[in-house]
C-alpha cells in the first residue's frame, strides 16, 4: 500500500491531523521508546507510573469512520505500542480532520534533563 501525505498543524493544547490527499487513509500514532526510556530517562524507581495516552475526535462528523474513543495507551513502563487512531479518515473537504491530544504521565522521581520522545503519525490508504 502506498503511504499517503496526512498534514500535521497545531491547534491549542495539541495536533490537528488533516487528510488533504485523495484516498481516505487509515491513521496510527508509533512511539519510538517506552515509559522507562522515553519519561523517566532510564534511571527512576517509580517506573509504574511512566505513560503516555492519546485521544482523537472527530473534526465534523463525517471526518473518520471507526475512529477510537476515549484515551488509548501508547507507552507504558515496559512496553511501546501502535495505536489506530482513525479506521478511516475522509479527505472530501477541508475539515475532514482528527485533532489528537496527548496525555503524558512522567514519574516524580525523574531525574532533570532532557528526555526525547517521537511520535510518528502514520496514515496508509484504504
Amino acid at each position: 500500500m502506498r503511504k499517503k501525505k496526512v498534514d500535521r498543524g497545531f491547534i491549542n493544547g495539541g495536533f490537528l491531523l488533516n487528510n488533504n490527499g485523495s484516498v481516505n487513509v487509515n491513521i496510527s500514532v508509533i512511539a519510538d521508546k517506552n515509559g522507562e526510556t522515553g519519561l523517566c530517562g532510564g534511571d527512576c524507581r517509580l517506573t509504574d507510573s511512566a505513560a503516555l495516552s492519546v485521544l482523537s475526535y472527530n473534526a465534523e462528523a463525517s471526518s473518520c469512520s471507526g475512529l477510537t474513543t476515549g484515551f488509548e495507551e501508547l507507552i507504558i513502563p515496559a512496553g511501546v505500542s501502535t495505536v489506530g487512531i482513525c479506521d478511516s479518515l475522509d479527505f472530501a473537504d477541508a475539515s475532514d480532520s482528527i485533532p489528537i491530544y496527548v496525555n503524558v504521565s512522567v514519574p516524580k522521581d525523574t531525574t532533570t534533563g532532557a528526555k526525547t520522545l517521537i511520535l510518528t503519525f502514520e496514515s496508509v490508504a484504504v
